[in-house]
């Protein structure tokens, strides 16, 4: 039972409304194809420095939504 509640607590963090949020959006983003995948850490790193400054990455980080990237 002790190891029940600790992973309850751990795993709170997760379990709050914005963190939902923002998995549901990520799952979203993967079945639309909204993300890239990358070979190694280099070509991700890249590809991040590329990208076009935005008008976003002027505004509260909060109102930001995070791109989907995974690399193998």
């Amino acid at each position: 039972m002790a190891t029940d509640i600790k992973q309850k607590v751990d795993q709170s963090w997760f379990a709050n409304e914005e963190w939902q949020t923002r998995y549901e959006e990520a799952k979203e983003d993967i079945k639309e194809g909204r993300y890239h995948d990358f070979d190694n850490l280099e070509d991700l790193l890249a590809y991040l420095q590329n990208q076009p400054e935005s008008e976003e990455s002027n505004s509260d980080s909060q109102n930001i939504r995070s791109r989907t990237i995974t690399c193998e």
